[in-house]
């Protein structure tokens, strides 16, 4: 996946609530599906939920939502949209859906699970109860696993018609998609990482963010190099560059993490650091993997791991 221009978090200008609901509902759609024509005429078994556009023709949303349904409309301001499925994961709860005959405006941006912090702030747009594009805001409460998904756990309040909305961080990155709650008094949220949607969709290019928090094991990996410096050319000097993080020892964490869910595809590579840059007080790290004789062999890696969920790749 290709990664937008680097640009650490600390640099990006975080935007108000209302800032960013300009700037995203128009890429958020209430979706309402039926069984059919009659049931939608008379307003009969039809399920409600909400749907993220990633392209100009794509839109990402929860598979419960759209499940044996034959007819889908997308709505927004007073427009409505025939979508079909197009690819789904049943059994992660991700679908892709298409419309045939009009243009969508996408999100700009999606920001990998490896990044997000407990505590960031965050927004949520989605149609609760039929409310269409309704905004939230809160927290991330935590940052979650379920078997091998990644989840992240939010403070602003979801309801039924939620499901398939957006949840934005405070730059206007989509870094996940509104599916459920644990449990309906208490309120607690739950969103899949966008991650999850790599390997059914192509997505919108990546932000370049530093990592203030990933989910991974607490004990750091071993032989992490340290400030190696970077090579660009000739022969055996590709590298794949996994992540940005604040310092030495996430992306220590970040290479445990991605070693045991990616171990296939990372196998024979050494993980390497390299310090750069300086904003204010901050320094950050790129953690890399390599190296790699052939770009090829690098750019299929770096495919093979986007398509399995990891969104940020880059040859170097």
């Amino acid at each position: 996946m290709l990664l937008a221009p680097a640009g650490a978090q600390s640099e990006e200008r975080a935007l108000s609530a209302e800032q960013l609901y300009r700037q995203l509902s128009p890429s958020v759609h209430m979706v309402q599906a039926a069984g059919s024509l009659d049931d939608f005429k008379r307003r009969r078994s039809i399920s409600l939920g909400s749907a993220v556009a990633i392209g100009a023709r794509e839109a990402i949303t929860n598979c419960h939502v759209v499940k044996d349904k034959s007819l889908i409309v997308l709505l927004r301001a007073g427009s409505a949209r025939t979508a079909v499925l197009a690819r789904a994961d049943e059994a992660s709860d991700v679908c892709v859906l298409t419309v045939a005959d009009a243009v969508l405006t996408p999100v700009k941006r999606i920001r990998p699970y490896a990044t997000l912090a407990t505590g960031e702030r965050i927004v949520t747009i989605g149609s609760p109860y039929g409310l269409e594009n309704s905004l939230g805001e809160g927290l991330i409460a935590g940052l979650r696993r379920r078997n091998t998904q990644s989840l992240v756990q939010i403070t602003a309040q979801i309801s039924q018609g939620s499901s398939g909305g957006g949840l934005f961080d405070r730059f206007g990155n989509l870094v996940g998609i509104t599916s459920f709650i644990l449990n309906e008094i208490q309120t607690i949220g739950f969103a899949i990482a966008i991650d999850e949607f790599a390997r059914i969709a192509t997505l919108p290019p990546a932000a370049e963010m530093a990592v203030v928090g990933a989910a991974s094991p607490d004990a750091p990996a071993e032989g992490v190099r340290d400030a190696v410096p970077v090579r660009t050319g000739g022969a055996g000097a590709f590298r794949l560059e996994l992540a940005v993080t604040r310092d030495a020892r996430q992306a220590e964490q970040t290479w445990s993490y991605l070693t045991g869910r990616y171990g296939d595809l990372l196998a024979g590579l050494k993980p390497e650091m390299q310090r750069f840059g300086s904003t204010g007080k901050s320094e950050f790290v790129r953690l890399l993997a390599g190296t790699i004789a052939e770009r090829g062999r690098a750019e299929t890696l770096c495919a093979a791991l986007s398509r399995r969920g990891h969104a940020t790749c880059a040859v170097r």
